[in-house]
C-alpha cells in the first residue's frame, strides 16, 4: 500500500500546496479584474494594447447599456469590436453570454469584424499553447494565457462552442427580415452595428429589442458621414441621444498626433492613420467639407453640406452585377473640359440590363441564416444600369485647327475622337454638359455627326439648372439626376466599377466627395454644392461623375420627347423605372 502524502507530513508538498492555493486565487482575482477592465484582459490573454480611446469605449461598454461611438478614418474601430466580442464570451460562463453584430452588407460583416475576431481567436490560441509548453518545461508563464477562448470561429461568422452552442454570429438581412437574423436571443447579449450608418433603423431596432436587460450592452459605432441615418438621428436627437453614452474619435486625438505614441507598441501604431492621410483629405476635400469632418474628425457635418453618395452605397454599387441586353442602347456622357493642365474630358457609357443576384439569403451548411454565395449568378426580374469609363483627355480643341496654308495643327480634335468612340460602339445616344464652353461642344458634335456615313445618334444638351421634374424636392435638374442615381445605386440597380490604381477613372472617389445642401428659401428642396462651392473647399471638380451621371440620367425618346425636353410628373408614372414622382423626396424615402 503506497503512503498518503500529507501536508502535516511532507514540507515540500506543503509548499507546493500554498503556492498552487495562492495561484488559484490570484487566478480568481484577475479574472474578476478582467470582467471590469477589457484592456487588461486585452493585455493578458490577447497580447494587445490598446490606447486610450479605445479604452475610453471599453469602459463604457462595462458601465453602460448603450454606446455610440462616431470616430474618424483608421483609428481601430473594427479592431476594438472584435476585441471587446472575445472579450465579452470570455469574461461570461459559456451559455451566459451572446454577440450579435451586424454591418451594412455581408462582405462587411464578414470581412472585417469577424475577419478581426476570428484573428482573434486564433492569437489566444496560440499564446496558450506557449502557456502549455512554457508550463511543461518549468518555465515563467507570466504574461501567457491559462485558457484559450471557447470554440471555433466559421467562415459564415458564426462564433460555436465544440458542444454546438452558438456564442456569437454576423448577420445581415435583407430588407423587410430584420427581425429574423436574431429572433429569439435574449439574455447576456452584446450587439454590435458596425458601420453603422448604414444600418437600417429596423435592424438597430432588432438589435436593441435583443438586449432589453440591464446586464446587456448594445454598440453603434462608425464614421459619422450620413446625419440622416439611423445612427445620426439618435445621436443628434436631444432625447433619443439622452439613453446612449457617446464618444467621439478624431483622428488628431489618435497616438500618432500625440505623445501617447511613445508609450505604445509598434504593432499597435502599425496599422493606424497617420499625418500623411490627414494631409490627403485636406488637399482632396478641404477642412470645411463634410468628408474631412467626417473621416478626420470624428464630426457630424451637420453645417458643412451633407454627402450624396455615401460609403456603403459605393460600395453597393461596386457588388451589384448588371447584365445589358444584347441590343440594349448604349448612352455615353461627355464631361467638356478644354484646358491643358486642369481639369480633364471625361467620357463615360451607360447601358441598362438585368440586375443579377450573385447571393441568397437561406440556410448555410451549419444551419445558420446568412447570405450564400449562388454557385452562378442568378436573373432577377429588376433592371439595372451598366456604367463604365471610356476615355479621357486635356488640351485638345473641340474641332479641328488649321493654319492658313490648310494644315491640320492638331492630329485629333476632340469631336473627332468622341465621333471615332461613338462608331465603334455603335452607341445611340451622346449626352454633353452644355453649361458654359460646353454649347460650342455641342456644335462641334453636331458637325462631326452630320459628317460621318456610320450610324446616327441623338445628341442632347445637358444643363444642370434646367428644372427638375419636382421642385419641392429637388431644386434642379442636377440635384435630381444625382440623387436618383445614389438612390438606384443604394438599392442594387447601378453596376459601377473600382477606381483603377493611377486615378485615370476616379469614379468612386468623385462621388464620394458630392455635397448637397438645402436650397435657400426652401425646407425641403435640395441642391447639389455647384462646383465653384467644392473648389472653395479645396475639392477638385467632380468631371468623371458629371460625365457618369450624364450617360445614365433618366431620358426616354420613345414618348416622342425632343432631346433636351425636361421630365415632368405628368410624364412617367410611379412604376416608371426611370423615378419616383410626386412630392415624396425619393432619396429620404
Amino acid at each position: 500500500m503506497s503512503a498518503i502524502t500529507s501536508i502535516y507530513t511532507d514540507p515540500d508538498y506543503k509548499i507546493q500546496f500554498r503556492a498552487g492555493l495562492l495561484a488559484n486565487l490570484e487566478m480568481q482575482a484577475r479574472r474578476r479584474l478582467h470582467a471590469k477592465r477589457p484592456e487588461i484582459w486585452a493585455k493578458d490573454i490577447l497580447g494587445v494594447t490598446l490606447w486610450s480611446k479605445q479604452i475610453e469605449v471599453a469602459h463604457s461598454i462595462v458601465n453602460n447599456h448603450s454606446t455610440m461611438v462616431a470616430a474618424g478614418h483608421g483609428v481601430g474601430k473594427s479592431y476594438l469590436t472584435a476585441v471587446l466580442a472575445c472579450w465579452w464570451i470570455d469574461t461570461h460562463p459559456i451559455g451566459q453570454a451572446r454577440v450579435l453584430s451586424t454591418a451594412p452588407t455581408t462582405a462587411q460583416v464578414r470581412g472585417i469584424v469577424w475577419r478581426e475576431i476570428q484573428l482573434m481567436h486564433q492569437k489566444a490560441k496560440k499564446r496558450y499553447a506557449e502557456y502549455v509548453e512554457a508550463k511543461k518545461r518549468g518555465e515563467s508563464t507570466a504574461g501567457l494565457p491559462d485558457h484559450p477562448l471557447p470554440g471555433y470561429i466559421t467562415s459564415s461568422a458564426t462564433w460555436r462552442n465544440f458542444d454546438g452552442l452558438e456564442l456569437g454570429s454576423g448577420r445581415t438581412p435583407p430588407a423587410g427580415r430584420e427581425g429574423d437574423a436574431f429572433q429569439g436571443i435574449h439574455g447576456g447579449v452584446f450587439a454590435i452595428a458596425d458601420e453603422a450608418v448604414g444600418v437600417n433603423a429596423a435592424m438597430i431596432d432588432t438589435l436593441a429589442n435583443n438586449t432589453t436587460a440591464d446586464d446587456d450592452r448594445i454598440l453603434m459605432i462608425a464614421n459619422p458621414t450620413n446625419p440622416k441615418s439611423a445612427m445620426g438621428e439618435t445621436w443628434n436627437d436631444p432625447i433619443k441621444s439622452q439613453s446612449w453614452t457617446r464618444i467621439s474619435i478624431s483622428v488628431l486625438e489618435s497616438p500618432w498626433f500625440t505623445p501617447e505614441k511613445n508609450h505604445l507598441p509598434d504593432d499597435v501604431l502599425k496599422f493606424m492613420t497617420q499625418q500623411s492621410y490627414v494631409d490627403a483629405k485636406k488637399l482632396e476635400y478641404g477642412e470645411d467639407s463634410a468628408n474631412y469632418r467626417a473621416r478626420v474628425l470624428g464630426e457630424w457635418a451637420m453645417d458643412a453640406g451633407m454627402i450624396v453618395f455615401l460609403d456603403e452605397t459605393i460600395e453597393t454599387g461596386k457588388a451589384t452585377l448588371v447584365v445589358p441586353d444584347d441590343d440594349s442602347p448604349i448612352n455615353v456622357g461627355f464631361d467638356v473640359a478644354y484646358s491643358e493642365k486642369g481639369d480633364w474630358s471625361y467620357l463615360y457609357t451607360c447601358q441598362e440590363g438585368w440586375v443579377y443576384e450573385t447571393h441568397e439569403w437561406g440556410v448555410d451548411q451549419d444551419g445558420t441564416w446568412n447570405n450564400i454565395e449562388l454557385p452562378e449568378p442568378r436573373k432577377t426580374d429588376r433592371r439595372g444600369l451598366k456604367i463604365r469609363y471610356l476615355d479621357r483627355w486635356r488640351g485638345l480643341p473641340f474641332q479641328m485647327v488649321h493654319t492658313v496654308g490648310g494644315q491640320r495643327m492638331y492630329e485629333q480634335a476632340a469631336n473627332e475622337r468622341v465621333q471615332a468612340h461613338m462608331e465603334a460602339l455603335g452607341a445611340d445616344w451622346l449626352r454633353i454638359d452644355a453649361d458654359g464652353m460646353g454649347g460650342s461642344m455641342v456644335d462641334a458634335m453636331i458637325d462631326a455627326r452630320n459628317l460621318s456615313n456610320e450610324k446616327y445618334y441623338e445628341i442632347t444638351r445637358i444643363k444642370g439648372n434646367d428644372p427638375s421634374p419636382d421642385s419641392n424636392a429637388w431644386k434642379n435638374n442636377r440635384a435630381y439626376t444625382y440623387f436618383e442615381l445614389s438612390r438606384r445605386m443604394r438599392i442594387g440597380e447601378v453596376d459601377i466599377e473600382a477606381d483603377d490604381a493611377d486615378g485615370i477613372h476616379p469614379l468612386c472617389k468623385e462621388l464620394g466627395v458630392i455635397e448637397f445642401k438645402y436650397a435657400l428659401g426652401t425646407a425641403e428642396s435640395l441642391l447639389i454644392l455647384s462646383k465653384k462651392e467644392l473648389r472653395a473647399k479645396k475639392i477638385k471638380s467632380p468631371d468623371a461623375a458629371d460625365a457618369a451621371n450624364y450617360a445614365s440620367m433618366p431620358i426616354e425618346l420613345d414618348l416622342g420627347m425632343e432631346p433636351g425636353t425636361v421630365f415632368t410628373p405628368d410624364i412617367y408614372s410611379d412604376s416608371s423605372p426611370y423615378g419616383m414622382w410626386g412630392n415624396r423626396n425619393s432619396f429620404w424615402g
